[in-house]
């Protein structure tokens, strides 16, 4: 038989017994940092369940809880399954905040600021049509590009800006962005939702009600019972152009619609097109003269042409029937006063 001794040694020697040992010394002999871990570890909770209670109830917007909101992953919204997070709802509430910031300053007359209530629901509002954007968009299967972006910003953005640096600097004061910001949250979703037009466009389902009033008016058109200038003036949805018969004065395709441009391209001197479908609606157009340029260059051709327009269903529209029909569920409090 074993002695207790013996049996005392033979404890001590099993590996499992020894491991615990070992790890309850170590525990005991860095006992200070061990404590200090937990403090820590305390103050971390406790600092996310103090930012939890500021975005969800509260709906303090401190500094110090923005900076917080940037580490943890606080959801703001969900549009069916995607996620808004609250720091891009915080982000957006501060672009919105610091425009109508300038806008105050300039002292403007009859100028009526919106509450914090409204800032935060517009921001809000701003992010789920964004969100539904991008779910159609991928839907469709449409995409943008990086180098599609440094192209409509080169050719279109900077240019209605007097310079570069002009622009850096509206942007930086009046919404605290910078290029990128702009060319992710303007131009992006710019590009994305033209793309998303020009392909429900294609489809033939697509606004059938206003394709079947467009194809009336083309009808009456044709039949030659009035002119294409009357029939501008009484029927067309182009409240600019209605009043003049339709006539579009002188243009060069580049300054047009790309769809708009390829039907004009196409038709010859008197000729009226087929239904033209755009992003803006049905056109019916005629063209009434081309005048080459002196250079020779085709993309500097200008052209002179009339147009009949019966609005379409717009990308805005689109999205409101996609909203109609979309879970969107907000955790945030958005009436705050």
């Amino acid at each position: 038989m074993h002695n207790s001794e013996t049996y005392l040694s033979e404890e001590i020697s099993h590996p499992h017994v020894r491991g615990r040992q070992s790890f309850l010394q170590r525990i005991r002999q860095h006992r200070s940092f061990v404590i200090f871990l937990g403090g820590v570890c305390a103050v971390g909770v406790g600092i996310v369940i103090l930012g939890g209670l500021s975005v969800y109830v509260f709906a303090w917007d401190h500094v110090f809880i923005q900076n917080v909101s940037r580490v943890v992953p606080y959801p703001a919204a969900f549009v069916s399954r995607r996620v808004i997070w609250y720091k891009d709802f915080q982000a957006q509430v501060d672009t919105l905040s610091r425009y109508y910031a300038q806008q105050e300053r300039l002292d403007l007359p009859d100028l009526a600021l919106p509450s914090s209530e409204n800032v935060r629901k517009t921001a809000m509002d701003r992010l789920v049509k964004t969100r539904l954007t991008e779910i159609l968009a991928q839907t469709l299967g449409v995409t943008v590009t990086s180098a599609e972006i440094e192209v409509e910003f080169t050719t279109y953005a900077v240019p209605q800006s007097e310079n570069l640096e002009t622009l850096i600097k509206n942007l930086s004061e009046l919404y605290g962005w910078t290029l990128d910001d702009f060319k992710y949250f303007i131009i992006r979703e710019v590009l994305l939702r033209e793309k998303i037009m020009h392909v429900l466009i294609s489809q033939s389902d697509f606004d059938v009600e206003n394709r079947k009033q467009a194809e009336e008016i083309y009808k009456l058109v044709m039949s030659g019972q009035k002119s294409f200038e009357d029939i501008a003036k009484d029927l067309s949805e182009d409240t600019f152009t209605a009043a003049l018969g339709g006539d579009l004065g002188i243009f060069r395709l580049a300054d047009m619609d790309p769809v708009f441009s390829a039907a004009v391209a196409s038709l010859e001197k008197g000729q009226v097109s087929s239904l033209v479908h755009t992003q803006y609606g049905f056109h019916i157009i005629q063209l009434d003269d081309r005048i080459p340029a002196a250079s020779g260059k085709s993309e500097e051709t200008q052209y002179v042409a009339k147009h009949i327009l019966v609005r379409g269903k717009t990308i805005d529209a689109v999205i409101a029937e996609r909203l109609a029909q979309t879970q969107v569920r907000i955790w945030v409090p958005l009436d705050v006063k």
